[in-house]
């Protein structure tokens, strides 16, 4: 079930930078007594729990796969295996768990006590929304599933919002290793389930040859990816050929989806992985201009290829030495859609040249944010305030951190900072009552999403080219009476605002800079919005 996000501005103009930080005051986040020692769940995510948004609902779930005490799945009276669901009401978790009903898939029901395993994992495979469980080794063999006349295969039990179907769907996978035996994981070395065409189904990348090293070439040494397009029920059992860009010193190094140095990133929040080479050919070191601006190459997604001349995507000098953010994302930056605007933004955790946080004069714990244009990232960072979360307020030099970590915990499509261990102790927090608890520092961003919407529930609305060199077209066709329509930057500025009664509009976005832009239409009582690239 497709999506489309329905954004309100606001007022006419946003300024991030005044809402920049986290609370520095925590909400207590009660969690259940879900492991034998309550004390156990001082990691967001553990081994054998997981917060997963398992009912669709836009909010993360604490999801607990094992029996307390036992190294098995959690069994009925009657040894039906279920795993324990605890919802997410937006301020907590439910302190009564839901029976989340799993099917026998391992050769051995109790062996699924973790939620994601070697074999199996979750996936949105159908794209509606909601993670399926999706079962990709025999039962109790080492080879993917095989129908009797050798076509291999996945089972998918579908989500239906309580629970997993207990009857799988034979979802048919290509051949596609040298084997086809070799396709019993999800995602492999050298394929992965990516939505690379950004219609909200996972496809299936293969990028390297069968029988080979490399990766897919051309009898004209064209390098490319096979894609098998997902059809809801299916991979399609024939590839198209995905060009992508001679971006490493070979070609043929390109052989798995992620890299290194390079990987796919909706850089430009167009809904579509982009790939962002980060590393200079044939050097340790990021791409230099000749002034020594340090830059990303970008290779724009267009739905069918990787366009093959890249975009200079100008980064900040962030580490100490410029040529330090040679990957995309490091051990102490990444990148995370902090604003919640729909494209990642560059967040730096660690001062330059030391092993800690940034610190104001005062002691006050602060990270770097670079926000991201839509065509580059601004080279003047925001300051982020964080709280004194560990016990040292230094510590938290890196953006996701062993106890720590940045969840949306709320729904409201912002990342929080969620501290899951008690300050200076191996333990999660405890009330005086030992009642166990984490400590939710919500992110107080202003941002322009406000809401979703069910698409069948909006009218489409359609801007075309995008990304655009200039002039751009919005089809009102669908719209009645007189629209207003209202174009912001990417910091919520208007830049036109007009009332027209066509079916299609016009404007030129020529004069103005590269980046993101934000189109709204008001029009009966109801507002449409969407995002265009001007470039």
């Amino acid at each position: 079930m497709n999506k489309k996000l329905h954004l309100l501005f606001l007022s006419s103009t946003l300024s991030f930078g005044a809402f920049a930080q986290f609370q520095l005051t925590s909400q207590d986040w009660t969690i259940p007594v879900m492991e034998q020692y309550a004390e156990d769940l001082d990691q967001v995510n553990g081994l054998n729990y997981s917060l997963v948004d398992i009912n669709g609902d836009g909010k993360a779930d604490l999801v607990d796969a094992r029996q307390n005490g036992a190294t098995t799945v959690w069994m009925t009276s009657s040894n039906v295996p279920y795993w324990k669901v605890y919802l997410n009401n937006g301020s907590g978790f439910s302190a009564v768990a839901e029976n989340w009903t799993i099917p026998v898939m391992e050769q051995y029901a109790e062996d699924l006590d973790q939620v994601n395993g070697a074999n199996y994992s979750l996936v949105d495979i159908n794209g509606d929304g909601k993670p399926d469980l999706v079962d990709a080794r025999q039962n109790g063999a080492t080879t993917v599933w095989m129908t009797s006349s050798n076509v291999p295969y996945w089972k998918v039990y579908l989500n239906n919002g309580s629970g997993f179907s207990t009857v799988a769907e034979n979802w048919t996978i290509p051949v596609m290793e040298q084997y086809a035996e070799d396709l019993d994981q999800v995602n492999g070395a050298n394929y992965s389930l990516v939505d690379i065409d950004g219609d909200g189904k996972p496809d299936l990348v293969d990028a390297r040859q069968n029988g080979a090293t490399t990766v897919w070439m051309t009898s004209s040494n064209v390098p490319y990816w096979k894609v098998y397009k997902n059809t809801g029920t299916a991979f399609n059992l024939t590839a198209e050929n995905w060009t992508i860009p001679v971006m490493e010193q070979y070609a043929e190094d390109l052989d798995q989806v992620n890299g290194l140095n390079y990987s796919l990133v909706d850089i430009d929040g167009d809904g579509r992985p982009d790939l962002v080479d980060a590393r200079q050919n044939g050097a340790t070191t990021v791409w230099m201009t000749s002034s020594n601006v340090p830059y990303w190459k970008v290779y724009k997604n267009t739905g069918t290829a990787f366009n093959l001349t890249a975009e200079n995507w100008t980064i900040p000098v962030m580490e100490q030495y410029a040529e330090d953010l040679d990957q995309v994302n490091g051990a102490n930056y990444s990148l995370v859609d902090m604003n919640a605007d729909g494209i990642p933004d560059l967040v730096d955790a660690r001062k330059n040249g030391t092993s800690t946080v940034w610190m104001t004069s005062s002691n006050v714990p602060y990270w770097k944010v670079y926000l991201n244009s839509g065509s580059e990232f601004r080279t003047v960072a925001e300051d982020w305030t964080i709280p004194v979360m560990e016990q040292y307020a230094e510590d938290l030099d890196q953006v996701n951190g062993l106890n720590y970590s940045l969840v949306d915990i709320n729904g409201d499509k912002k990342p929080d900072l969620v501290d899951a261990r008690k300050n200076g102790t191996s333990t999660v927090w405890m009330t005086s009552s030992n009642v166990p608890y984490w400590k939710v520092y919500l992110n107080t961003s202003v941002s322009p999403w406000l809401g979703v919407e069910e698409q069948e529930k909006l009218k489409t609305l359609n801007v075309y080219p995008n990304p655009s060199n200039g002039l751009i077209h919005v089809n009102l066709s669908d719209m009645e009476n007189e629209s207003r329509i209202m174009i912001y930057n990417s910091i919520g500025a208007i830049i036109h605002n007009e009332t027209v009664n066509t079916s299609d509009f016009t404007f030129d976005l020529t004069a103005y800079e590269t980046g993101l832009y934000f189109i709204t239409v008001q029009n009966s009582n109801q507002s449409y919005t969407a995002k265009v690239i001007r470039k």
